[in-house]
């Protein structure tokens, strides 16, 4: 078993302080090819990636040892964290580390946008001087709509306000009160109207099933034919077909996109539009940025696996999941009840301390406290069972008990059946 596979090309002093603190295997192209990556991550403890590494719920399933999962990144729709979660396994990303690299470039996309910047410089570089071919709009006095108001959207919000632009907002999770609209002097707005009205619109959300595809032909429709459009967040938030027929139509002036549905992306119509700019996802692709970023993801997957907490995580900071003896945690065994009824101690456990316990499917977490001292690499049952009832391990009939077991007793697992130690 080794300790963490790199999968992406991250680089810096913090990744080289992992290599010579842990076994790393450094495979930087890896992400290209998922059926290697599927083999290999059943060796590993920890793993980490940028945005192009799929880690599917298949590969959470077939890594025994996984105890983390660093993103490299403030997005998580490349890992299935629904299946992490469930395996016991930690999520972590980096939340803000590059949020003022990605509000940069966002307002740099705008301002190439209202000047003609890319068009120009093109033309210029031609030998042509087309000075009023040219001539743009300002941004002082005009109304920027932000749709997510996290950490990039306000950090947006924030540089646009010194452009003397006025703020509406539009946001399915923010409260109405929060102190970040206030800030930016900003208002709250229904989606359709904040379309209608704003002169620049800028995305700043996850990509999720609500989410996918949610700015369509009709949306596009519903912007002023003189408004902007730019997209910092995922490509799958647009319908790229929707935006393509809306610029051609004049339903709108123009696009920005660092982010695309498929990346790289085939050449395509947008390619040979003036009234676009596309950049290759290099929004977070500052130098302090990724500096913030890889050193935080780095910490983090160190701090995991020398047992301590993560700092930057998504569902809890220590992993919890089921590993096998003297890996971690407990080894669970579920009943059909989905009560939890079997453990394997991995630390010295006493009479009276909480046993955690972890009920399937997303239904909570149950605790119980052991009736005895519990030795390392002992099992106790946790729960009452009968002659005939169904053990469940990760899901899967593995047996039924062949004697009445109470909580407290020690057990174990063997030949498919539960008996008494």
């Amino acid at each position: 078993m080794r300790d963490i596979l790199v999968t992406e090309n991250l680089v810096g002093p913090e990744i080289e302080s992992l290599k010579g603190r842990f076994d790393v295997v450094f495979e930087p192209d890896l992400w290209r090819s998922p059926e290697r990556l599927q083999e290999m991550i059943s060796d590993f403890k920890a793993i980490i990636v940028r945005n192009q590494t799929e880690i599917t719920a298949k590969m959470i399933a077939s890594a025994p040892h996984l105890e983390v999962i660093g993103r490299a990144g403030a997005g998580l729709d490349n890992i299935d964290t629904n299946a992490a979660t469930s395996a016991g396994i930690t999520v972590i990303y980096t939340p803000e580390q590059n949020s003022i690299s990605v509000a940069e470039l966002t307002l740099g996309l705008m301002l190439a946008l209202a000047r003609k910047i890319t068009a120009a410089d093109y033309n210029t570089k031609g030998g042509e001087w087309k000075r009023q071919e040219f001539a743009g709009i300002e941004l002082y006095g005009k109304k920027l709509g932000l749709v997510g108001i996290g950490r990039i959207g306000y950090r947006v919000g924030v540089r646009a306000r010194a452009f003397g632009m006025d703020i509406a907002v539009y946001d399915g999770y923010a409260n109405p009160d929060a102190i970040v609209v206030s800030e930016l002097s900003a208002r709250m707005m229904d989606l359709d109207e904040l379309l209608a009205q704003a002169d620049f619109v800028s995305c700043h959300i996850p990509l999720t099933q609500e989410t996918r595809g949610l700015f369509d032909y009709d949306k596009f429709c519903k912007m002023k034919p003189t408004a902007f459009f730019i997209n910092t967040s995922r490509g799958g938030v647009v319908d790229e077909a929707a935006l393509i027929r809306a610029l051609k139509e004049k339903e709108v002036a123009g696009a920005g996109l660092d982010v695309r549905l498929n990346e790289p992306p085939e050449k395509g119509p947008l390619c040979g539009m003036d009234n676009v700019i596309l950049t290759p996802h290099i929004a977070a692709f500052t130098k302090e940025g990724q500096a913030r970023v890889v050193s935080s993801v780095c910490r983090d997957v160190a701090a995991v696996l020398q047992g301590k907490e993560a700092r930057n995580y998504f569902n809890f900071s220590k992993p919890k999941r089921m590993l096998q003896k003297g890996e971690g945690t407990m080894i669970q065994f579920l009943v059909h009840d989905k009560n939890d009824t079997v453990g394997i101690a991995t630390v010295d456990i006493k009479a009276g301390e909480t046993v955690e316990g972890r009920i399937m499917e997303g239904r909570g977490a149950v605790e119980l406290k052991a009736l005895m001292d519990v030795p390392l690499g002992h099992k106790i049952a946790l729960k009452d069972m009968k002659v005939g009832d169904t053990v469940i391990k990760y899901g899967h009939d593995i047996g039924r008990v062949d004697a009445d077991i109470r909580k407290g007793e020690h057990v174990h697992v063997h030949n498919l059946k539960t008996k008494r130690w």
